[in-house]
This record gives structure tokens, C-alpha cells and sequence, in this order.
């Protein structure tokens, strides 16, 4: 998300800043990393609701299912589950040694997990979809010839992402503001 952003805030600067082709790169850059970055929360959202399915016994469950319906797909989608098994029981090794080093002092996992919910940043509210649409809006607003340089020198498969990116931004917009508008009634009902 970072990264995503950082990159979005370059495609703002003047011309006198960011030439031309180095404008492409950024702009078809931050396309990919936005698309991985979407592809990760997706990700992470249906782990997440596996492990809510799961016995909270960890990643072994959650490999031994796995593992019995990979079989019915074949060799191939077996091999490389287990190899994203591999690397995300690396992931959550790395993070654990982490917190543990970060942390002193020993707290039950459960613990943990809940602090690390608690945890807020200010890009946390940042929306990096809709910051890349809200600079490309920007763009065209102060310089429109600049965008349309750009955007005419993007291939078939980086203008479908920027469509797509738009898309999900749009989709991203109406979810954020129907929690804000949920959360404004949940505030506004009197306690019970």
C-alpha cells in the first residue's frame, strides 16, 4: 500500500520534475502494483475467512485441507499450493519473530492479534485506488495534453488496467461510503 502510493504522489509532480518517459514508468508501475496490491487484499480476505471456517489450529489445518482437494486438481496445482503454503508459513515466521523482537515482553498470540487490529496509521484511510483516480483527475485538470501524451503511449494491457483500476476505485468509493453512512447512523441511534 505504500508503495502504491508513493508512486501515485510521483505521477503529481511537474513537468520540470518528472519527464515524460519517466512518467510512463511510474504511471505503468504504479498499474501493476495496484492490480498485485488489489490481488493481495482479495487474498487476504478469503484467508482470513478460511481461517474464521477453521478450528484455529493454525496453518497445518488449513494445508491438510488443502491438500485433499489438490489432489482431485491434479500434480501441478498441487506443487505450487505448496509452495504458497511454503512461503506464507515463511511470511507468518518472519512476522512472528517480529513481533517477538519488537516485543519484550510474552503475551498470549490471542493477545497479539488483537493489538495488531488496534494498530492505526494515517495512510490507513487512504484508499489507494481512489488516490490513484483522484491524481489521474488532477492531471487532466492542470495539464490535459500531459495526460493524454501519456495515456496514448500506454499499451492495450496497461489501458485495461487503468480501466480496471478506475472500476475498482468507483466500487471501492460507493463500499467506503456506505460504511461512513452506516457508521454515522450507528452513532447517531440512541444507546439502548
Amino acid at each position: 500500500k505504500v508503495c502504491c502510493l508513493g508512486l501515485t504522489s510521483l505521477l503529481a509532480l511537474p513537468v520540470d520534475q518528472i519527464g515524460g518517459e519517466a512518467l510512463g514508468r511510474v504511471f505503468r508501475a504504479a498499474l501493476d502494483l495496484l492490480v498485485a496490491y488489489k490481488d493481495q487484499v482479495a487474498e487476504a480476505a478469503k484467508e482470513e475467512e478460511a481461517e474464521d471456517d477453521d478450528d484455529m489450529d493454525g496453518f497445518q489445518t488449513d494445508d491438510d485441507e488443502d491438500d485433499g482437494s489438490d489432489k482431485e486438481m491434479g500434480v501441478d496445482a498441487e506443487d505450487e499450493d505448496e509452495a504458497d503454503s511454503m512461503r506464507l508459513q515463511k511470511l507468518a515466521a518472519q512476522a512472528k519473530a517480529f513481533r517477538t523482537n519488537d516485543d519484550d515482553d510474552e503475551d498470549d498470540s490471542d493477545d497479539d492479534f488483537s493489538d495488531d487490529e488496534e494498530l492505526q496509521s494515517p495512510i490507513d484511510e487512504v484508499d489507494p485506488f481512489i488516490f490513484f483516480v483522484d491524481i489521474v483527475k488532477a492531471m487532466q485538470a492542470s495539464d490535459p495534453l500531459r495526460l493524454q501524451n501519456l495515456t496514448q503511449t500506454l499499451d492495450f494491457h496497461y489501458q485495461a488496467l487503468a480501466n480496471g483500476v478506475a472500476q475498482h476505485a468507483e466500487q471501492r468509493r460507493a463500499e467506503i461510503e456506505k460504511e461512513q453512512m452506516e457508521k454515522a447512523s450507528a452513532a447517531a441511534a440512541p444507546p439502548s
